[in-house]
């Protein structure tokens, strides 16, 4: 399977931002290339005052990480984990059955990640870690960072961050805490092909066709997981 570079993976998530069109072309990899910056900074920020282990940050910070059974998918969107800002200081929620699945894509997949990581939870609970401190120091969050216009009238203008760079720098971040070889959302698109296998493996079951095999049925990562699509595919979030 070919893995992307961080600036392709940033494009990936820029893409499927709702507000991606309204991001200027020429700006585009200059956001990224910022969001990508400021994660790993804060990364390293991190690591020299508390360490590398995200359990280990967590507890040293008061935030509350909670290994729940219960499910946060959405449609075809499937969630990792989700940090929630109140009450202070906010709380990591991580969910096992979608982390379940990456963690055996994982075990049978040759991924550059792999090697530096203990296990899945590790990564999405780092990169959690990151919404915790983002704008804590009193910056300006990346997600507000490079702000774009929904509407004008003369001087006055209407204005958006991008929740895409966040995620971007979120990665970033979890890369460097972690010392990964590529930004962990590649892990992610791989639990979604993994999905989209299993879905076919059961529709060849409902029309008698040949079955691919899920274990071996890994296609390249593609941008179309991140672009409009005629049929519905497994999301990461």
């Amino acid at each position: 399977m070919r893995l992307s570079t961080p600036l392709d993976i940033g494009r990936q998530l820029l893409a499927a931002d709702a507000l991606y069109n309204r991001v200027p072309v020429g700006e585009r990899d200059a956001c990224i290339a910022a969001a990508l910056d400021r994660g790993t900074s804060l990364a390293m920020a991190v690591r020299d005052a508390w360490g590398t282990d995200p359990d280990a940050i967590a507890a040293g910070r008061g935030v509350p990480v909670v290994d729940t059974e219960s499910s946060a998918d959405f449609g075809t969107t499937i969630v990792f984990a989700n940090y929630a800002t109140r009450p202070l200081p906010g709380c990591i929620f991580l969910y096992r059955p979608a982390i379940a699945r990456a963690e055996a894509v994982l075990a049978r997949t040759q991924i550059a990640v792999a090697p530096r990581i203990g296990s899945a939870r590790a990564l999405y609970l780092a990169h959690e870690l990151f919404h915790h401190f983002d704008g804590a120091d009193g910056a300006l969050p990346a997600a507000r960072c490079h702000p774009v216009t929904l509407l004008a009238f003369g001087r006055w203008r209407w204005t958006s961050g991008l929740a895409s760079l966040a995620e971007i720098a979120a990665g970033a971040f979890a890369q460097k805490l972690l010392g990964l070889r590529t930004h962990p959302h590649a892990l992610d698109l791989l639990v979604c092909e993994s999905l989209e296998c299993e879905s076919l493996v059961r529709e060849s079951l409902a029309s008698d066709s040949p079955v691919p095999d899920p274990l071996v049925c890994d296609p390249p990562v593609r941008d179309h997981w991140m672009s409009d699509d005629s049929r519905e595919r497994p999301r990461a979030a």
